[in-house]
């Protein structure tokens, strides 16, 4: 604090983020509450050992009404969120009172010229200090006011010495002590308060910037997926054509890069909720021979593209159903098992699943082993390969590509779910990689082991329009053009009516002048979103008695929480983009097959 700062008094202003700190503090000091008053107590047992009962017994009754006080203070703080400079005056003024009664107890026991009383002093004063310095530096006006009164006890006891009685070389000898002292004290404290003050902030900053950069990963996710929507789209649509070789290759490169971009964003959003604690596990029911299964086909028509041979070695326990999140441990086990077939030229991938029961526990060890006859890895690389954006051999990664967030992905997963991802590999003879984790038996949900099914993203009802004449209509909201386009060539199979609005507000005003069947209605969206314009829809409709018009969700957000708000809002279902023909009219023959005589 300045000198121009303290003629201002700004020392004695409280403003919101001596609120802020406060709360901080005021948390700390309440859970704190029996770390205090056991040195109090010890205090009162020491005085009474020393003969000083009536002594004891006023430290006590001040001690206890001071804390009393504090907690009824902390609870009036804590409770109410409104900022209240009185209960922060009154907080002070206790800590100022608390303070002054150690230091005025410290400077009895001084008076008294005895050796252990003379010791019990000093321990109060040090004691206090670093007790302040420790536990209540959130607040640095609060921790002035606690420290104050214990700073005035460690100037009093050596003056009450140099103008004693005592020899002139022991006054110097305890006022050059007890100066030292009280400087170490106040320059200690004082800088152990600023940094902790600075790394608060620090932590207050980091967050604040990791909370935009997920925000911003958001919304850029979002702006890319809205233009890949169009171009994987169209690339779907012409890839339906009549092409030649030549055409087909392009069309091929064109999805091939589209897809390999959408994972990378996958990954990043994924890296980006893992750092800021925001992936939680789901915890349900699945068959662990329908998940082998599931991996298996993606994987055997991938390595029999590389001209590889994919073998399964699963024990014959395969047929458990277990609890845990089936949609992390096979994004875990298809990383693996991507990596290899990329990384592989030729022989042999293997896949071995291995279990162990537990009867006692309900549970069942279960190891996946990817084994491949690739190049290997260095002893060098296997300690670092599950780094974010480290990858192995420099050469294989500019042949194969990669970003270096998979392993690191599934490692945070594995490690999320109390399992384990290790490497084992030697240069020239492949690698072997495991992930192994305990996971218990669903014995509820499937009792006879096999009647489970592999979980899904999420769940959805089958979209129903209602009674329909001979005309189809679709409103559509899309903000984006060649979106709009490339919707209309995918619906052309169905042979609907279709409307199109650019706005959500342009949709609920479209809805209300057209007899419509179904709408597709796009989140973000300019003037009015998707989600709002759902809503008042949803107002109309029961204002007017409407029947409910079945709407499907087009969005770039489609992040699992997010699916789950969009139909707690009030969704029928969802498409996400980038969008796939076979998707858009398998969701929309679920209406014309409801109303198919």
């Amino acid at each position: 604090m300045s000198g121009r700062g303290w003629h201002r008094f700004d020392f004695l202003k409280i403003g919101l983020d001596d609120d802020r700190d406060a709360r901080v503090m005021v948390a700390v000091l309440q859970a704190d509450l029996w770390r205090r008053f056991a040195p109090a107590v010890i205090a009162a047992i020491l005085l009474a050992l020393l003969g000083r009962i009536p002594e004891a017994i006023i430290w006590m009754t001040l001690i206890s009404v001071n804390e009393i006080i504090e907690v009824n203070l902390n609870r009036a703080l804590l409770k109410n969120p409104a900022f209240r400079p009185r209960i922060l005056y009154a907080h002070l003024l206790n800590w100022v009172c608390g303070g002054s009664m150690w230091s005025g107890l410290a400077i009895y026991l001084w008076t008294s010229w005895n050796t252990a009383e003379n010791l019990f002093a000093i321990a109060i004063i040090i004691g206090g200090t670093l007790h302040v310095a420790f536990n209540y530096s959130d607040w640095w006006k609060g921790a002035f006011c606690s420290m104050l009164p214990l700073a005035t006890g460690l100037l009093v006891l050596p003056t009450m010495v140099v103008f004693g009685e005592a020899d002139v070389t022991y006054k110097i000898v305890v006022a050059t002590c007890f100066a030292t002292l009280f400087y170490y004290a106040v320059t200690t404290t004082n800088k152990f308060i600023r940094k902790q003050a600075e790394l608060r902030r620090a932590i207050i900053e980091a967050a604040s910037a990791n909370k935009s950069k997920s925000a911003f990963l958001a919304n850029m996710s979002h702006e890319i997926r809205t233009p890949m929507n169009g171009v994987l789209g169209m690339a779907a649509l012409l890839d339906e054509t009549v092409l030649s070789p030549r055409q087909k290759e392009m069309v091929d490169i064109i999805q091939a890069s589209g897809d390999t971009l959408i994972r990378v964003i996958d990954d990043v959003l994924d890296l980006s909720k893992i750092e800021a604690g925001q992936i939680n596990l789901e915890i349900k029911a699945f068959n662990l021979e329908d998940l082998i299964n599931t991996i298996s086909a993606t994987a055997e028509v991938r390595a029999l593209e590389k001209q590889l041979l994919f073998v399964r070695d699963v024990d014959a326990a395969q047929a458990l159903c277990l609890m845990g999140d089936e949609i992390r441990i096979r994004q875990i086990v298809s990383n693996l098992v991507s990596n290899a077939i990329k990384f592989t030229e030729t022989g042999t991938i293997t896949l071995r699943v291995s279990t162990q029961l537990d009867e006692d526990a309900q549970t069942v060890h279960t190891a996946f082993d990817v084994i491949d006859t690739g190049p290997g890895i260095s002893e060098y690389e296997q300690t670092r390969i599950f780094l974010p954006f480290m990858q192995g051999d420099v050469e294989l990664s500019r042949i194969h590509g990669g970003t270096g967030l998979g392993l690191s992905i599934a490692n945070q997963f594995a490690q999320q779910m109390g399992g384990k991802l290790s490497v084992q590999s030697e240069l020239g003879k492949g690698s072997t990689f495991r992930f192994s984790c305990v996971l218990p038996v669903a014995t509820e949900e499937c009792a006879d082991g096999r009647t489970c099914r592999p979980v899904t993203e999420h769940k959805t009802q089958p979209v129903m329009a209602p009674d329909l004449e001979e005309s189809f209509t679709i409103l559509v909201a899309e903000d984006h053009p060649q979106n709009r386009r490339m919707l209309e060539l995918m619906l052309e199979p169905l042979n609907p009516e279709l409307i199109f609005a650019v706005n959500g507000e342009e949709a609920v005003r479209m809805y209300q002048t057209n007899k419509v069947q179904l709408i597709i209605m796009d989140i973000q969206m300019p003037i009015m979103d998707g989600v709002s314009a759902l809503k008042a829809i949803r107002e109309i409709e029961a204002e007017t008695d409407k029947r409910r018009v079945p709407v499907i969700a087009l969005t770039a957000h489609a992040m699992k929480h997010q699916v789950e708000q969009y139909l707690a809002d009030g969704f029928d279902d969802h498409i996400a983009k980038p969008v796939r023909a076979v998707d858009l009219i398998t969701k929309l023959d679920q209406v014309r097959d409801y109303h198919t005589p």
